[in-house]
């Protein structure tokens, strides 16, 4: 059934999703509670204890749907498809798995998971969808997105957890397990709340996927149900692992730009983020050691200390069997894969970095302000120690920035920059043939354009795999702007239709699609000329630089000339 979205204030998430959820998992908590008072059986092996578990379980999953169904326009078949859509991109799977890993390497550096029969974990895992997935409808598919839509992910993500913490406990009313739960016990599995709260809202940020958050808070319940005891400080610190982790990962996913940034401020935005970046795993690495060196401390001594003090109060005589067996291998597992992870996150966030300031040039179409922003950061020790020539990356869009103005001579005179980036590795040095070529060709020197296309040959014949590819690319590329240039248009509108085909930034597609524009204009297939031309324009948009200035006029003459 179609219906029109309506406009709303988020406030609405608490009178009509938040309220109605835990009033009606209060309504059947004092049900569960009088019915219990009287004797009658209730929990999982009752036909009343289930019928009341089923009204109080299903609260947040329907008011979560009746929500996305009046305010968000989601059918009922919409929000079935999301909780069973279960093709989603590897890397969020494997996200899954991380956060999966680091919450439990205390039971796998441990006794491991309890499992009778292969059968167990799969049964318990269908429960857990039933009686715990579905609930991902209510807080990380509707509750959580409407409060990031007011606050921070971390303050959010806190609110959820205080809202499916009341929920949480008016549930364990209802199925009798509240009646079983120590103090302690409370606390521990609010800690555990508190960590799942972080991970799953991670996980729905990144992917924006309810299965991926329906299969997660499913697993995550069926390893606590197979999980034996486990050392209270090593369950805290997978906790507190997986809560920093989902922090920085979702500090991450902030959207970075410099788009309407001077040169100046620009650079200063890439001398701070360079410096933050350093500092922050710096500091990083220093608390991993630190903490490392105080577990390898308190387990040596912990028949004296906080272990002791467990074993005495949760009389188990084979604890320490545990600490020797458990605790040394899970320090040693969990400061290798914290290592690993830091370093992960620093490369990644070096590879943003510099995707940032390439995107000046190959997506905000600035080519003076790229070689602007690329001048002020030469010889800066806060941006790669002033080193910036000796990367291929930056001197590659140094150069293109260049030749996209059209400033030929200057651009050859940078090309010796470049050539010092490549340190002999011969697909980079290929590039820097290829844009002697390009230069070449905008000289109209076509002879010395085929001298560097002979080169580039010489350079990638026998490459392999990636390089291969981007060797192959740059052929292409120069073979079809020299056919264009002799006028040979059949084939470098084959060639030019190939490169095209594989590129995704978006000044490369503009200037190849002027290029294809100029073939079919040869050719004399002026209506898809045109419709090239018209695609480049806007492609263009309000760019300032001569190939934009050059593709918005030839984008004109067509108008003009059109029948």
């Amino acid at each position: 059934m179609d219906h029109v979205i309506m406009n709303y204030d988020n406030k609405k998430i608490y009178s009509a999703y938040l309220m109605p959820s835990l009033v009606l998992a209060l309504i059947v908590a004092i049900v569960a509670v009088m019915l219990d008072s009287i004797g009658i059986e209730l929990g999982y092996t009752s036909p009343v204890g289930l019928i009341l578990i089923a009204l109080g379980g299903i609260s947040t999953a329907f008011f979560g749907a009746r929500f996305q169904y009046k305010y968000n326009n989601k059918s009922i078949k919409d929000i079935v498809s999301d909780f069973f859509s279960i093709k989603q991109p590897p890397i969020f799977y494997l996200l899954v798995i991380l956060f999966l890993f680091l919450d439990f390497v205390g039971v796998i550096t441990g006794l491991g998971f309890e499992i009778d029969s292969p059968v167990t974990p799969f049964l318990i895992f269908l429960k857990a969808i039933l009686f715990g997935g579905i609930e991902e409808i209510g807080w990380r598919y509707t509750f959580q997105p409407e409060m990031e839509k007011r606050f921070s992910y971390k303050v959010s993500t806190f609110i959820t957890f205080l809202a499916w913490s009341v929920w949480h406990i008016l549930y364990f009313c209802i199925d009798g397990s509240i009646y079983f739960y120590s103090g302690k016990e409370i606390v521990f599995f609010l800690i555990g709340l508190l960590t799942n709260c972080f991970i799953l809202s991670v996980i729905y940020k990144k992917s924006g996927s309810l299965w991926l958050c329906v299969m997660t808070h499913a697993l995550i319940n069926t390893g606590a149900q197979l999980s034996p005891y486990v050392w209270p400080l090593v369950s805290v610190i997978c906790s507190l692992t997986c809560i920093r982790l989902a922090c920085v990962i979702a500090s991450e996913s902030k959207k970075i730009d410099v788009k309407g940034l001077s040169s100046k401020d620009a650079a200063e935005f890439f001398c701070k983020y360079k410096r933050r970046t350093l500092r922050k795993y710096l500091i990083s690495i220093g608390l991993l050691i630190v903490g490392t060196l105080l577990l390898f401390i308190i387990s040596a001594f912990s028949e004296s200390g906080y272990l002791y003090y467990l074993e005495l109060t949760y009389d188990m005589p084979w604890l320490d069997l545990i600490r020797v067996y458990s605790v040394n291998l899970f320090i040693k597992v969990w400061s290798y894969s914290l290592f690993g992870l830091i370093v992960v996150l620093l490369l990644r966030r070096e590879i943003r970095c510099q995707l940032i300031l390439g995107k000046i040039l190959s997506e905000d179409l600035e080519p003076q302000k790229y070689i602007e922003v690329f001048e002020k950061l030469q010889g800066n020790r806060k941006f790669y120690r002033g080193k910036i020539t000796k990367y291929f990356y930056f001197t590659n869009f140094y150069v293109a920035s260049f030749i996209y103005e059209q400033e030929y001579d200057t651009a050859l005179e940078k090309i010796d920059l470049m050539q010092e980036s490549t340190k002999g590795r011969a697909y980079q040095l290929a590039g820097c043939e290829y844009y002697k070529g390009a230069i070449a060709i905008g000289k109209d020197n076509v002879e010395e354009a085929e001298k560097c296309l002979e080169k580039i040959k010489e350079l990638v014949g026998n490459n392999k795999g990636i390089t291969a590819k981007n060797s192959r690319d740059i052929i292409i590329g120069l073979t079809g702007e020299i056919a264009l240039k002799n006028k040979d248009y059949v084939k470098a509108e084959a060639l030019i239709s190939q490169r095209l085909a594989g590129r995704k930034d978006r000044i490369s597609k503009m200037s190849l699609t002027y290029g294809l524009g100029k073939a079919k204009q040869g050719l004399g297939k002026e209506d898809e000329a045109r419709k090239c031309f018209e695609e480049a324009a806007k492609l263009a948009g309000d760019a300032t630089f001569k190939l934009a200035d050059k593709i918005r006029e030839e984008y004109k003459n067509c108008i003009k000339t059109k029948p």
